[in-house]
């Protein structure tokens, strides 16, 4: 690979690791070219990017940024995994394919400049979207008013079933 197309391969690998959310490395060894695309069709149904990486390429392009630590997962065939929208949709997308596709093993991540081993990217999969945590978010905030809506239509309810009671009392005698 010439020069040139090293510097382009590294400048842009560092303009769209800058959005990163979250970086997931995986060891594809052995993996077919249809697992490959595969994956990379998972990942897009969210806006997430997979590419596969020299570690060289890969450890200049995260130099000096807080995804530096990658570099220290580096090693053998690694591909990477990023979005800019939620940070756990790689992590989900790769873990759970690991287990169907025998080939790829997780090695690691990073989130918020701090190293994940597999077992922190394991975790970081469990987590809830964006959307399942705005939903859980907007039922807390709709829960109060409608129990207290509740709670102030109480009192008209029981006495309206108090009068209902009177009324069939005195028509029964």
């Amino acid at each position: 690979m010439k020069k040139e197309r090293k510097f382009e391969i590294v400048a842009k690998l560092k303009e769209d690791l800058a959005v990163a959310l979250a970086v997931v490395a995986v060891d594809f060894k052995g993996t077919s070219v249809a697992k490959v695309q595969e994956i990379r069709k998972e990942l897009r149904k969210e806006g997430a990017r997979f590419q596969v990486v020299k570690n060289t390429l890969l450890i200049k392009a995260v130099q000096g940024t807080e995804l530096e630590s990658i570099g220290k997962l580096t090693g053998g065939q690694v591909a990477i995994a990023w979005s800019d929208t939620d940070p756990a949709f790689p992590a989900k997308v790769l873990v759970k394919l690991s287990k169907s596709i025998g080939s790829l093993s997780v090695k690691g991540g990073v989130l918020s400049g701090k190293i994940l081993d597999p077992n922190g990217v394991v975790m970081l999969s469990q987590l809830p979207s964006k959307d399942e945590m705005r939903g859980r978010l907007l039922s807390v905030f709709v829960a109060v008013p409608r129990k207290m809506l509740g709670v102030m239509q109480a009192a008209q309810r029981d006495f309206m079933g108090v009068l209902k009671a009177r009324e069939d009392k005195l028509k029964a005698a």
